[in-house]
């Protein structure tokens, strides 16, 4: 041990000065924690968290509906150190996360990164760990209709003068595992972004291909299945607001080509999506999200085509820089052939914020919450068939790092 640390220290002592320099710390993350209360029964299995009754469509593997005051609390908390050295930039990201209360704390990212490594492409970054490598995330229901979490590496924003590449490989990690512990399934991602076609607007394209090792592990055989994941989007951008409008289509799979159980055995999913947020005067501001899925897949809840359909409207009016209100509607439906499941839902939020606008944090919620489910297939979803309501209120606060 000694002699470990005697050379340690002389590793340590032949580094150039720079090379150890301190640029910055920085805490970065997401938090929501806060308490509701409903007298009403839970509208389906484990629906109500941190005493809210939260409100989704029963059998639903897409999105709650809306996502004011209708989701869990915990906290995603990460430790970043930055270094600006030899005319380069590096990063190193260590993050945990709770999973909003979904199970014990765990890793969510940890990587290292650096950018204007390669001379004649400065914003190019290579990265190797575990990230969140490519996620498209709407945030009135956060849902995201690209999600490829895992273990890997690759480069990211190769410029190429008309946009920008990324081309990374990852591996799936298996659930509740650690970082080094693959699921057997690998996805190699490619996409070209930032492709100006207008003033203000751009457009993004997605390339994914995913397998499985078909290994045996301790807890089975890997699925060896292929799939793949094309899309586009479309963004405008302008000053307070901004639209983005995508399309992406699964083979196999729908948002995700790393999961745990593999791909279906057949079918497809198409997916469209328009979400954004429009700045209409200097106290009023509206964000919006809607969502459409069109599934065969053989692994749906159903066992037959489902075709997903959902809008969230968010409404917020500012009284001054740190008092507003905010009113937010969702309605959500799921058509599984012969039945449809349905839920709505109406929030009422007077907020103490930041500044004055909708994406302002700090800000702590005093809510009032109405919604309900209409069910024609139960199944194990836990919800009773035909209509059932619930009220929640409370008050939580959220923050960005």
């Amino acid at each position: 041990m000694r002699k470990i640390f005697t050379l340690s220290l002389l590793a340590l002592s032949t580094l150039p000065y720079q090379s150890m320099a301190d640029d910055s710390f920085k805490l970065t993350g997401y938090a929501r924690y806060g308490m509701g209360y409903t007298e009403d029964d839970p509208l389906w299995n484990n629906s109500i968290m941190n005493g809210i009754n939260v409100i989704k469509t029963a059998g639903s593997y897409y999105a709650l509906t809306g996502h004011l005051a209708n989701q869990g609390m915990g906290m995603e908390l990460g430790l970043q150190k930055s270094w600006a050295v030899n005319d380069s930039r590096w990063r190193a990201l260590f993050m945990v996360t709770d999973n909003y209360n979904a199970s014990p704390w765990k890793t969510a990212q940890m990587f290292a990164g650096g950018s204007n490594v390669i001379e004649s492409n400065p914003t190019a970054e290579i990265w190797a760990g575990q990230r969140y490598a490519q996620r498209v995330q709407m945030l009135l229901n956060n849902y995201k209709p690209l999600l490829n979490d895992g273990v890997g590496g690759g480069i990211k924003n190769y410029d190429v003068g008309f946009g920008k590449v990324s081309v990374e490989a990852i591996s799936g990690i298996r659930q509740n595992g650690y970082p080094s512990d693959s699921n057997g399934r690998y996805a190699l991602m490619t996409s070209l972004k930032d492709i100006k076609i207008a003033d203000k607007q751009t457009l993004d394209f997605y390339a994914n291909y995913g397998f499985g090792d078909g290994r045996d592990r301790t807890w089975g055989t890997v699925d060896d299945g292929s799939a793949y994941q094309i899309g586009g989007m479309y963004n405008l951008n302008r000053k307070g607001s901004y639209t983005k409008f995508m399309v992406r289509y699964g083979d196999k799979v729908k948002e995700n080509l790393v999961r745990h159980a593999g791909p279906a055995e057949d079918g497809g999913s198409l997916g469209v999506f328009l979400y954004g947020h429009e700045k209409l005067t200097d106290k009023f501001a509206m964000m919006y999200a809607f969502s459409h899925e069109n599934s065969d897949l053989s692994t749906n809840w159903s066992g037959d085509k489902e075709k997903w359909y959902q809008g969230v409207l968010r409404g917020g009016y500012y009284y001054n820089k740190h008092h507003s209100t905010w009113l937010e509607t969702a309605y959500d439906t799921i058509d599984f052939g012969d039945d449809t499941n349905s839920s709505w839902k109406v929030t009422l939020s007077q907020n103490v914020s930041l500044a004055d606008y909708l994406f302002a944090r700090p800000i702590v919620h005093f809510y009032v919450s109405y919604g309900g489910l209409d069910t024609d297939l139960v199944r194990n979803s836990g919800a009773k068939q035909g209509v059932n309501e619930a009220v929640s209120v409370g008050t939580y606060f959220e923050v960005f790092l």
